[in-house]
This record gives C-alpha cells, structure tokens and sequence, in this order.
C-alpha cells in the first residue's frame, strides 16, 4: 500500500503520524498528571481538613470535658494527699540531712581550723617565753667576775639568744657591771 502513494503523501503520512504521535503523548502525560495532581490534592486537602476539624471539635471537647471531671475529683483529693506527704517528707529529710551534713562538716572544720591556729601560736609563744626566761635566768645567775663575762669573746660569736638576754638583761641587785663588761669587751 505504501508503494501505491507517492513521495508527497508519503510525507503527509508521516507527518499526520508524527503529530499524532506527539498529541497521544502529551494528552497522556497531561490527564495523568491533572489527575495525580487533581486526586492528591483533593485527598490531602479533605484528609487535612476532616483532621482539623474532627480533631480540633474532638480535642477541645474532650479536654474541656475531661478537665472540668478529671480535675475537679481527682486533683482535688491527689494534691491534698500526694503532694502534702511528698513537701513535708521531702522537707523533713532535706533539712534533716543538710543540717546534719552542714553542722557536722562546720565544726569538724572550725575545730581543725581553731585547733591547729591556736596550738601553733601557743606552742610558739610558749617555746619562745621559754627560751627568753631560760637564758635570763642563766645571764643572772653568772656572776660579774665569771670567765663567761670576763673573757675576750666577741659579741658576733655568741648565739642570738645569749645577746637578746643580755639586751634584755636586769641586774636586780643594781650591779649592772657584767653586761657593762660584756658590751665593752663584745666591742
């Protein structure tokens, strides 16, 4: 049969069968796509909307229902009886535990604090006094002429103590010639 048409209707043919062609396919992909996008639309807009209104009428009914029943009986004797047990049970044991943990960690501390300061000071006072009244009472009971007095020590040779004794030196006996002799022959 195509040998019977000639070159021009031959081209006709084909370009009817081409445009054909062409139009089923764009008609197809047109009505698919309208009714994908028609159908999806439609069922989510409905599925929104009915979810909306359904669980917005649903939700505010419920919540007011539930909320003027629940509440009123169940809160009502739940937070007189829960939570006045747990305030005063959990008031009790945090004061318990944090004044016997504060208290007892306070004075362990002060003690230690107190002691130590206290001891260190005394000790040190008391060891000083000591030494003090040790030597005074060696310098006084030397006498003027003692080779300890007499003799040609320097006073750079003898130990601190001996010279703050002497500094501090009283000759209660109103004989001040020993720590005279000592600074003159210290000198």
């Amino acid at each position: 049969m195509l040998k019977m048409l000639n070159t021009s209707q031959f081209h006709s043919l084909l370009y009817l069968l081409i445009f054909l062609s062409f139009f089923l396919s764009f008609f197809l992909s047109f009505v698919r796509s309208f009714f994908l996008s028609f159908f999806l639309s439609f069922v989510l807009s409905f599925v929104r909307s009915f979810v909306r209104s359904f669980f917005r009428s649903f939700v505010r009914s419920f919540v007011r229902s539930f909320v003027r029943s629940f509440v009123r009986s169940f809160v009502r004797s739940f937070f007189r009886s829960f939570f006045l047990s747990f305030f005063l049970s959990f008031v009790r044991s945090f004061f318990r535990s944090f004044f016997r943990s504060f208290f007892l960690s306070f004075v362990r501390s002060f003690v230690r604090s107190f002691v130590r300061s206290f001891f260190l000071s005394f000790f040190r006072s008391f060891v000083r006094s000591f030494l003090l009244a040790y030597f005074l009472s060696i310098l006084l009971s030397l006498k003027p002429n003692n080779s300890f007095l007499t003799s040609n020590v320097p006073i750079s040779h003898l130990p601190p103590a001996s010279v703050k004794a002497c500094i501090l030196n009283v000759d209660f006996s109103g004989n001040m010639e020993g720590t005279q002799t000592l600074f003159s022959r210290g000198s």
